[in-house]
């Protein structure tokens, strides 16, 4: 029973894709100031040096993903040099990383290998265990939103998101993929 929960609770946790963590600060001295903020502009292409992120094809399916929550959440985008409540800039980064895994043999009892014999009466008890642990390399996606007032040119909030990278070759699943990321970070918006 005990080794098949364990073998469901990894199926599942295999099957699902990497969990995105945000993280959200503000200055808690504009709050009262952002809830009122209905228009946005965005701020220049970020200059980076990983062409996998700072790209235009990058930029426009981030910045449609970004419109398109806030659009539906009321706020409105204006070209630049217009008068906005707040600037929108991005920035992001693609790291290497290892996990390490122990895997643990020991159950909480030893093993006997026959019946009758050995010290607990059922044969030579073997109490010993051994642990493997595995190493997997993988790469971390972060992404950082600044918001920006618009009359001060201030930070005034920031989200972050990061996630283990999933490599899919279907457009449609790794544009999903991108406006979770965007709508868990805009969700705490204002705070």
């Amino acid at each position: 029973m005990r080794l098949a929960l364990v073998t469901a609770f990894w199926l599942t946790l295999t099957a699902c894709a990497p969990m995105i963590h945000v993280t959200t600060d503000w200055n808690p001295d504009t709050a009262p100031t952002m809830a009122g903020w209905k228009t946005y502009q965005w701020m220049p292409l970020p200059e980076g040096q990983d062409p996998r992120i700072y790209n235009e094809l990058f930029n426009a399916r981030l910045h449609d993903a970004i419109e398109a929550y806030l659009t539906e959440r009321g706020y409105t985008r204006v070209e630049a040099g217009q008068a906005s409540d707040f600037k929108i800039a991005w920035q992001g980064s693609v790291d290497q990383k290892l996990s390490l895994t122990t895997v643990n043999s020991y159950y909480g009892y030893g093993y006997s290998g026959w019946y009758g014999y050995g010290p607990t009466g059922m044969g030579p008890a073997y109490t010993g265990w051994y642990s493997d642990t595995y190493a997997t390399e993988y790469e971390e996606g972060t992404l950082i939103f600044d918001i920006v007032d618009g009359s001060t040119n201030e930070l005034v909030w920031r989200g972050l998101a990061k996630s283990e990278l999933m490599h899919y070759k279907d457009q449609d699943k790794r544009q999903e993929r991108l406006e979770s990321a965007v709508s868990k970070v805009f969700d705490e918006f204002p705070p």
